[in-house]
């Protein structure tokens, strides 16, 4: 069976980590008939790990703005796939207008299905292309085979919205064994914090206002006035929130916020082992890496109430809500001061997160993929 990734659309976020995980977790039985090819630009390519059952395919050429690669994905695509003897198209894009069938996509951006985030970009640009990213997202739902979700919150919310039927499959996020990191080997749930102590906060995301970065920013610098505090923010410059969250560290004369935004996967991890507190205040998400790498390297972390709601696995975090600045800031001062919450908690969520397999999860991917095609050729020829 010959699969082809459509990683078309893929740049280095939370997708490139699917992605890397997928692949590089896939232990292919030697008896299995099974090819892997990878349409994605060339840069994506080269952080992808070798496999002898994988193949790369360079499209960097129909990659270089979304016109041409909006062109490429619904007219041409569909021919080289066909020429390549493709049996199934496995799409990482939003949507899929293309004609190659059979194909299934996978649900990660919350975002257009989320009104009261989408509201914050009302008589803009971004405001239509949300809009319309979410009906063609429904209308490919509807020719996709299989849908898979990552949690039944975001299938629900989905679902809701369709007028017929749909074939899916939630499949979690797994957690790579160099992001697990026991209780008892991290020695910074033993300290107990003064305002003379430095403690370390941590949020690793792309700017965005639904990130809510210019929130746990507030709450930073009143803290800041009476700990010692420093904020490491990690995550790509990528729309106006991030011109709002410099403007207010000018104006407010904030100091040791330090903002990191080309940081590789490999590189990060020494950011999350030297944190004390890891902070993530989005309030529209899938399944996010960054919450379950922070617990599975058992590092106290602080959520927005909305990730909490997602699925069973975040619901022992201690949460605030991300709209309340007083809120923010008093969980971030209850979790400094007691000490017995802090690591409570941690052990509570790490046990939930340590649960989670990146190889079951790409095994059970690719076996969830291997039956829909099956599936559908049964169905032709019945």
């Amino acid at each position: 069976m010959k699969i082809a990734i459509d990683a078309s659309s893929v740049n280095d976020s939370g997708a490139l980590t699917y992605l890397y995980e997928l692949i590089i977790n896939y232990q292919k039985n030697e008896k299995e008939n099974l090819e892997i090819e990878i349409w994605a630009n060339r840069n994506i390519l080269n952080l992808i790990p070798n496999k002898e059952f994988l193949k790369k395919k360079d499209i960097s050429k129909f990659t270089r703005n979304i016109f041409i690669r909006f062109i490429w994905h619904t007219f041409i695509f569909k021919k080289m796939l066909i020429n390549h003897k493709t049996n199934i198209l496995y799409s990482l894009s939003a949507f899929y207008l293309g004609g190659f069938k059979p194909f299934l996509l996978i649900h990660q951006n919350s975002l257009p299905f989320t009104k009261s985030e989408i509201n914050n970009y009302k008589f803009s640009l971004k405001y239509l292309k949300l809009i319309l990213q979410k009906k063609l997202t429904l209308y490919s739902f509807y020719r996709s085979i299989m849908v898979i979700f990552l949690t039944n919150y975001a299938k629900q919310t989905v679902i809701s919205l369709l007028r017929k039927k749909i074939n899916t499959k939630i499949i979690q996020h797994g957690l790579s064994k160099k992001f697990i990191r026991k209780p008892e080997d991290n020695y910074f749930l033993n300290k107990k914090y003064d305002k003379f102590n430095k403690i370390k906060l941590l949020y690793v995301s792309n700017f965005h206002i639904y990130k809510n970065h210019l929130s746990l920013l507030k709450a930073f610098n009143f803290l800041s006035k009476k700990y010692n505090l420093e904020l490491n923010l990690i995550g790509k410059k990528s729309d106006v929130s991030f011109s709002k969250v410099n403007k207010f560290i000018i104006k407010n004369k904030i100091k040791n916020v330090n903002i990191i935004d080309n940081v590789n996967y490999d590189e990060i991890l020494n950011f999350y082992k030297s944190t004390d507190i890891s902070i993530y205040p989005s309030t529209c998400e899938n399944f996010p890496f960054g919450v379950i790498e922070s617990l599975g390297l058992s590092i106290p972390t602080l959520t927005s109430n909305y990730i909490t709601n997602l699925d069973v696995t975040f619901n022992k975090i201690h949460s605030f809500d991300s709209k309340n600045i007083e809120d923010i800031i008093d969980k971030i001062e209850t979790f400094i001061l007691n000490d017995n919450l802090r690591k409570n908690n941690t052990i509570e969520a790490y046990n939930a997160v340590s649960k989670l397999d990146r190889k079951i999860t790409s095994r059970k991917t690719i076996d969830v993929i291997k039956y829909s095609y099956e599936n559908y050729i049964k169905k032709i020829n019945e």
